[in-house]
């Protein structure tokens, strides 16, 4: 008998690996594609079972009563195999047949049931309820063709040599890798960061993009809320989502001993249901009633933009289920090589975890990324300690091919160049284009050409010197500045600016529009300025990160203004058009829990569930003014957004300032108007306002968006998003016949409009076009009824 058992285990060895505590290690892949197939249930024994991993890797004890394996998929043939057959690597036959139909059957679902305990159990297995918690873990992140799709374009045409080429290519390494290890700390309730110990990207030496792939899912499938990259969808074990989705009960794996089983549901919306929904199967134990494996992608795939799909496996550890591997796939189908859409896999492997660890809130990195300044160059042994699942030949290739091709074609200049572009920047050497300053369009400047250029990071990290310059056609004047920046730090956290400049400036222009980012829709209203103030400016400031979610910018300038169009300030009986301007300012923005990412030498901000508030406060010096003009001026902005479940997302903005003294009409606070006959729409403003309607000295404006989504057609061209606005302001103004020359109104009564934005009913490319429509309405109505209207264009960044 022992005999035959040594030629039995002799006779296997090449087919299964066997460890040291007589276990069977095995692989399980699509018979066609070859790609791993993770959550296969593995029957053995007694009925006991196995789920393999986000790999397809599964192990089982081996004793005598283990001589048959089954193996069984949502999607694929059930297979059984003796263990003489051969078991290290299993290929699964995928269903020839898929009804996408789903039939209810009458009587009681038994499903629903075992969701209702998962459901009610969700606050002792959640993982940010825990006190706190600590791990270590190893993400990576490749891009690469979609193999699945080129194997199934290969079988009807297996003889096109581009189609062959491209699979050996595949076969044999990937487009691009990236790694990094983290140490992850938690503490409740909700402060986290992670500290990025190594990491390394294919082809760059000093990549200044670090683990945003781990950004893209959420550690836990408990959140009535999943968030996948920037997108929300309606958890389907979320309270108020049961009689939104289906439940079907495909599977049940008894483990051993009976001690506990797994059920596994698949779960996807009713028919004609219509709300962000997923798809996909829950694996739930009944060992506390907690999620063991998740599977989840977007119930309607987005064909013009990104789909997401992720795999989170969890384990019972200390007491507690925790998540030990995270897998996300990210399909660009835009994007094709060789008929082949762009494929992107993210895998995090998590160790070393500890439940409820003793460490304080001020042990947690106030980042929520933190990347250490050597991270980047770790030695290989640092690699190899850290790994749980070795690289693989692919991977290593890919290191190979990418690092040698990088260097030759200096990737890490490129990655600076992009990261100089983003920032609206295009470097040249050790200088920076200014890509702002090139051109651009309003009513009073016309065609503007000009030019503008700062030393860049290869010069110094510390010392940024900028100037620029230019023509407007229509006003024939030239406009230039120049500013000198110095930092105490790297990451430009803190630092100063000395500036001059001769420039345009809108009369009571909102200090905060400042922060609007380029390519905003807010930027749009821009292109309608026509009167303008002509202001030189001296201007000192110093800029500071207070704490995490909290900036401040603190300084003084001087300002000679003349304003080009027909305006008089009558100043104790004096008239005046041109006047001087001193003035200290104090300005502060606060994110509470703002989530940042430091990384060797930027700080990104990847933004907060809370409010962002802006306060500013600015003093009018009179003891220097040419005039002695005082006055005091308090102004705020608050944005939030929130997204509510089966209804859509809510942003909306609140505007408020209150000035007391002396102001000439450049100092007090615009209505911001962005009517015109037909333009395009610009958020954040009054679509049916003229231009320099409205001026006050105190006001409150609210501007309300709500989008309810993609809730009609979504395809590659015609995707429409439907978004309800209204926008509000009232104010007042003392002494208004101090001013005359320019004709304008005060918001006493308070100003009304309401529109609806129909975004994307045009996609191509990036961008999605659509049609805005106002309708002004209230105190403040114009006679003729087409008058009230506005109509405008949408342009907005499609993904």
């Amino acid at each position: 008998m022992r005999i035959l058992s040594f030629l039995l285990i002799a006779f296997l060895l090449p087919a299964v690996l066997f460890s040291q505590d007589s276990e069977i290690n095995g692989t399980i892949v699509d018979a066609t594609t070859n790609s791993p197939l993770p959550f296969v249930n593995v029957v053995f024994g007694d009925n006991n079972g196995v789920v393999s991993d986000i790999d397809g890797r599964f192990k089982i004890p081996f004793n005598n009563s283990t001589d048959t394996l089954i193996f069984s998929s949502v999607g694929y043939e059930k297979l059984k195999l003796a263990l003489a057959d051969g078991i290290a690597t299993v290929k699964m036959k995928a269903l020839s047949i898929e009804l996408d139909e789903v039939i209810i059957l009458p009587g009681k679902n038994p499903a629903l049931r075992i969701i209702n305990n998962l459901i009610d159990s969700k606050s002792t297995n959640t993982p940010s309820l825990l006190d706190s918690y600590s791990y270590l873990s190893h993400d990576k992140f490749i891009f690469t063709v979609d193999n699945d799709s080129l194997v199934k374009r290969l079988e009807r045409k297996s003889t096109d040599s581009s189609l062959i080429k491209a699979k050996k290519f595949v076969d044999k390494q990937h487009l691009f890798i990236n790694e990094s290890i983290t140490e992850t700390k938690y503490k409740k309730p909700s402060k986290r960061s992670e500290r990025v110990i190594a990491a390394r990207s294919s082809g760059f030496k000093n990549p200044f993009f670090t683990l945003l792939i781990s950004q893209m899912q959420s550690n836990s499938f408990y959140h009535d809320i999943i968030s996948l990259s920037d997108k929300n969808y309606i958890n389907p074990i979320a309270g108020s989502a049961v009689s939104k989705y289906i439940y079907l009960l495909k599977d049940t794996i008894i483990r051993k001993d009976n001690i506990d089983t797994t059920f596994i549901i698949q779960y996807l919306p009713k028919p004609n249901s219509n709300f962000d929904a997923l798809k996909g199967l829950l694996y739930i134990n009944t060992n506390r009633w907690a999620l063991e494996n998740v599977t989840a992608q977007p119930a309607n795939t987005d064909k013009g933009g990104v789909n997401i799909s992720i795999e989170q496996k969890y384990e019972f550890i200390q007491n507690h289920w925790f998540p030990v591997q995270l897998s996300t796939k990210i399909t660009v189908p835009w994007v094709e090589a060789n008929g082949s859409a762009l494929l992107g896999q993210g895998k995090r492997y998590i160790n070393s975890i500890k439940i409820n660890p003793d460490f304080n809130r001020r042990e947690v990195s106030d980042m929520a990324i933190d990347v250490d300044s050597d991270a980047y160059h770790q030695p290989e042994e640092v690699w190899t300690s850290y790994r749980q699942v070795p690289l693989t030949e692919k991977d290593l290739e890919t290191y190979r091919v990418i690092d040698s091709l990088g260097k030759a074609e200096h990737f890490d200049r490129m990655a600076n160049g992009f990261e100089s572009v983003i920032n609206g920047a295009f470097p040249v050497g050790k200088m920076e284009i200014m890509l702002d300053k090139l051109l651009h369009y309003n009513k009073h400047e016309g065609l503007f050409l000009g030019f503008g250029a700062g030393t860049s990071r290869r010069f110094s990290d510390y010392i940024v010197l900028e100037a620029s310059g230019g023509y407007g056609f229509r006003d024939e004047e030239f406009k230039y500045s120049t500013a000198l920046k110095l930092f105490a730090d790297k990451h430009r956290q803190h630092g100063l600016s000395l500036a001059y400049s001769k420039q345009l400036t809108e009369p009571g222009s909102n200090i905060f529009d400042d922060n609007v980012r380029a390519f905003d829709e807010e930027t749009y209203r821009v292109l309608l300025l026509q009167n303008m103030d002509f202001i030189e400016e001296y201007s000192f400031f110093i800029s500071n990160r207070v704490a995490a979610g909290l900036t401040s910018k603190v300084g003084v300038r001087k300002q000679e203004i003349n304003p080009l169009y027909n305006y008089q300030y009558n100043y104790l009986g004096e008239v005046v058009t041109d006047y001087s301007i001193y003035e200290v300012e104090v300005k502060l923005r606060f994110a509470y829990k703002e989530k940042l990412v430091r990384n060797v030498r930027s700080v990104v901000a990847l933004g907060t569930k809370y409010p962002i508030i802006n306060i500013a406060f600015i003093k009018g010096v009179d003891d220097f003014s040419d005039i002695g003009m005082s006055y005091f001026k308090f102004m705020s902005r608050i944005d939030y957004s929130f997204y509510t479940p089966f209804f859509g997302e809510t942003k909306i903005r609140v505007d408020g300032g209150i000035a007391n003294g002396d102001l000439a009409i450049s100092k007090l606070f615009n209505g911001k108007a962005s009517y015109s006959d037909f333009s395009l729409y610009s958020s954040n403003s009054f679509s049916t306002m003229r231009l320099n309607e409205f001026f006050s000295d105190r006001y409150l404006a609210l501007y309300f968006s709500h989008n309810f989504g993609k809730l009609l057609v979504d395809n590659k061209y015609f995707a429409p998003e439907i978004v309800l606005k209204h926008n509000f302001l009232i104010g007042d103004l003392n002494n208004k016949l101090n001013h005359s020359g320019l004709d304008f109104s005060v918001p006493k009564k308070g100003y009304h409009e309401s529109g609806i934005v129909l975004n994307n009913l045009l996609k191509l490319g990036f961008m999605g076009y659509g049609l805005a429509v106002f309708y002004r309405y209230g105190e403040y109505e114009l006679p003729k009824v087409k008058d009230n209207f506005s109509f405008s264009m949408t342009m907005t960044m499609a993904f």
